[in-house]
Order: structure tokens, then sequence, then C-alpha cells
């Protein structure tokens, strides 16, 4: 049923849907050359009539590198990839910024390996991906086979026992309820 009618403030990238909110990304204007202006928005269509229309905010990507991937985590918080590979997962909690968790180039072995994403998970911090070989777009015959990428606070430290208990207390306090009602 139609809602309401908006203008968007660009031209549509790309749209995503969790339940009741749509994540709209958009082309906001003029970017630095070789570099994306992007945008985004998430839009809570649910029932109720008191509904607020959310400002657009800008998209963290890596320089020179263009949206590969937008969605949801699968307990709804907004998620993205880029081109040059980076994950990173929507903060409400902390000020509302984008967090890098993840460099899937960091985890491919050859340089034209890619991986292309079709998930996440916050609960058990891990992103769901297909290995592609030599191009980003993976084949559909055989059926792809999904890789699991851990995903990871950008923590200082040393990987020891102090540092995995860091990435759990930040985990919890960071992703858990920052878009789950």
């Amino acid at each position: 049923m139609q809602r309401e009618v908006l203008t968007l403030p660009g031209p549509i990238v790309a749209l995503s849907g969790h339940k009741t909110k749509i994540m709209i990304t958009v082309h906001s204007g003029m970017p630095i050359p070789g570099n994306q202006n992007i945008s985004f928005a998430v839009f809570d269509i649910g029932t109720d009539q008191d509904h607020q229309v959310p400002n657009f905010q800008p998209l963290a990507l890596a320089p020179k590198a263009f949206l590969a991937w937008q969605g949801f985590t699968d307990e709804g918080t907004p998620c993205l990839m880029d081109s040059a590979g980076y994950i990173r997962i929507w903060n409400k909690s902390y000020g509302s910024c984008w967090i890098q968790v993840c460099d899937s180039k960091s985890e491919a072995k050859g340089k034209s390996d890619h991986f292309f994403m079709v998930g996440a998970n916050v609960q058990e911090f891990q992103a769901r991906c297909i290995l592609v070989k030599g191009s980003r777009f993976p084949a559909t015959v055989p059926k792809p086979v999904i890789t699991i990428l851990n995903l990871k606070l950008p923590l200082c430290g040393v990987e020891n026992e102090k540092f995995k208990n860091e990435q759990v207390m930040f985990n919890f306090y960071s992703f858990h309820d920052s878009f789950v009602h």
C-alpha cells in the first residue's frame, strides 16, 4: 500500500529492505574525481502513523571504490561492502557511524580473487560471501559455495586473550540492539 511520495536528493544507486526498513542510497552530488559521493538513509515504513523522514548521511567508501553490496544483517542492521573489499556495519550506538569490520582482500589468496557478499550476521559476527576468481560476480552454474568470513573490529593491540575479550565486549555494545527494537 502506498504511504507517501518523497523526492530523493539524487539518483538512486541501490535499495534494500529488512522487515519494515528500507535502506536507500543515492548519488548526492559531484564527487572528487575517481571517487563516489553517495549518501544513504534508512526509512522505517512500519504501521506507525508517526514516522520521521530520516536525513541522508554520507556513505563510507574506500578511496576510489564504489558500492559493491548493501543490505541488512540478519538482525536488521545496515551493512555494506565496497569494491575495495571493506565490509562496514552501521553503528547507531556510537554517534551513528560506519565501522569497518572486515578487509576481505586480505582474506583472498590471489590478486584477481574477490568476495561477493550475500549476507552478514551480527550475533555470530560473520559475513557470508562467495569467493570469485578472476571476476567480480559469481557464476550461477555450478551452484556457488558460500564462504564464511569472520568479522573483527579494528582495535589496537596484540592478538591475545585480552584482545579477544575486547572484541567480544565492543561487538556486544556496538551492534546489539543498535537497530533491533
